[in-house]
C-alpha cells in the first residue's frame, strides 16, 4: 500500500510541471479568413427612422423570450468553499459615501428596448453620443439633440451577408487614435453565423460608414471588442470553437478587403451557468508600444505577469490625471510579461499584420 502511494505521489510531481508548461503555450490562430467588404453605407442620419409596425414586432419578439428557464433557480454549490473567506474586500455592498457633489453636465434619456437584457452600449466621441441597444441604433448631438436614428440596427449593414437578421448584442465604441467609430453585432438566422462590424468613414458617426460581414464560428455570443494598435479584438462566449477574434483594424480603417484570425483558447472561463466570455482590454489613450500583446479579463490584473496578480477590475478603462497616467505606465512596462495562460493567444510577439502576411493575406 505504501509502496503504491509513493508511486502515486511521485507520478503526481511529475505531472504537475508538466501540466504548468501546457498552461503556458502560445495558442497558434486556428482559422484565418478574409471577410466581406461591401462598400460604404449611405449617411446614418438619411436612414429611415423605425415605425411604430417595427417597433410593436420588436416588442412581441421580446415578450416571448423575456423568461429564461435555465436560470430562473440559480446555483452556488461551492460558495462554502469558495475564496475569500469571510468578507469579499471586492464585494461593494453600498454606495460610496464620497461622492462627487458636482452635477453632471447634460442629462438627457437615450431610446428604450423591449429586449431583456436590453444590451445597452454608449460611447461619447468628439462631437457625438451614439447609443446602440437591442436591436437599434441612435446618435445624439453632445447637447442631447436627437441627429440620427432610432433606427433598426442591421439597415446600417444593409447587402452584406447576414443583414437579413437583426440579432442584437450590439457594440459601439469610439476608436480616438483614428478618430473613428466602430459598430458590430451578430447574425444569427442563416446556414453560417456572422459579425457584422461597421467603422466610420470620418469622426462623423451621422455620415458614411466602411461595413463588413465575418463568417465567425457558430453563436458568437455576447461579443466584447476592445480597440489595440494592430487589430480590433473579440471575446465571445463559446463554449466550443473559436472564442478570440483579431480583425484587421488597418484596412477596416481605410474601406479595404479585411481579414481576421479566430483562436480556440483552451483556457476559456466558465461559470455554473456556463458563460465563458473573455474581454479583451481596451487601450484608451495613448497606444502601448507597437508589438505589445493585447491583454484579457480573468480574475487577473489587465498586462500584469500572473505571479504578481491581483482581482481585475470590471473595466481596464485608463482615466486622466497623473495618478491614472503613472497606472497606464505601470501596466504597460509590464505588457511584455505576460504569459500565454492568462493572455490573448498571441503566435509569440508576432503581430496580426505579421500573421496575415504569412498566410498571404492583404496586410
Amino acid at each position: 500500500m505504501n509502496s503504491a502511494l509513493r508511486t502515486i505521489s511521485a507520478l503526481t510531481i511529475l505531472i504537475a510541471p508538466i501540466s504548468i508548461i501546457a498552461q503556458d503555450k502560445v495558442i497558434k490562430p486556428s482559422i484565418i479568413i478574409t471577410g466581406e467588404y461591401l462598400g460604404e453605407t449611405p449617411p446614418l442620419r438619411d436612414l429611415p427612422t423605425l415605425t411604430e409596425a417595427e417597433w410593436q414586432l420588436m416588442v412581441e419578439k421580446a415578450e416571448r423570450k423575456m423568461l429564461n428557464p435555465k436560470l430562473r433557480n440559480r446555483s452556488f454549490p461551492f460558495a462554502g468553499q469558495a475564496l475569500p473567506k469571510g468578507p469579499d474586500p471586492a464585494w461593494q455592498r453600498e454606495m460610496g459615501a464620497n461622492r462627487d457633489t458636482r452635477d453632471p453636465i447634460i442629462n438627457f434619456n437615450g431610446q428604450d428596448s423591449p429586449y431583456y437584457p436590453p444590451d445597452a452600449n454608449g460611447t461619447v466621441g468628439p462631437n457625438h453620443y451614439m447609443q446602440t441597444i437591442n436591436v437599434v441604433y441612435t446618435i445624439y448631438n453632445k447637447v442631447g439633440n436627437l441627429v440620427a436614428g432610432p433606427t433598426a440596427l442591421n439597415t446600417l449593414f444593409t447587402g452584406v451577408n447576414g443583414s437579413e437578421c437583426n440579432n442584437g448584442d450590439p457594440i459601439v465604441l469610439y476608436d480616438e487614435n483614428a478618430d473613428r467609430w466602430l459598430v458590430a453585432e451578430f447574425s444569427l438566422c442563416g446556414a453560417n453565423d456572422y459579425m457584422l462590424i461597421a467603422v466610420s468613414t470620418t469622426n462623423d458617426p451621422t455620415g458614411t460608414w466602411h461595413k463588413y460581414s465575418f463568417d465567425v464560428d457558430d453563436v458568437p455570443d455576447y461579443e466584447k471588442f476592445g480597440i489595440w494598435q494592430d487589430g480590433y479584438y473579440m471575446g465571445t462566449n463559446n463554449s466550443t470553437g473559436n472564442d478570440i477574434y483579431v480583425f484587421q483594424r488597418s484596412q477596416m480603417l481605410n474601406g479595404l478587403t479585411a481579414s481576421f484570425v479566430g483562436f480556440n483558447n483552451a483556457w476559456r472561463p466558465t461559470t455554473i451557468d456556463g458563460f465563458m466570455c473573455v474581454p479583451p482590454v481596451d487601450n484608451d489613450g495613448a497606444f502601448a508600444p507597437a508589438g505589445s500583446p493585447a491583454g484579457e479579463q480573468r480574475r487577473r490584473t489587465a498586462l500584469a505577469p500572473p505571479q504578481a496578480a491581483t482581482a481585475a477590475p470590471a473595466r481596464c478603462r485608463a482615466r486622466s490625471g497623473p495618478t491614472a497616467q503613472r497606472g497606464r505606465q505601470a501596466l504597460l512596462s509590464r505588457a511584455p510579461a505576460i504569459l500565454g495562460r492568462y493572455s490573448w493567444a498571441r503566435a509569440g510577439r508576432e503581430t496580426l499584420d505579421v500573421l496575415l502576411e504569412a498566410a498571404g493575406a492583404p496586410s
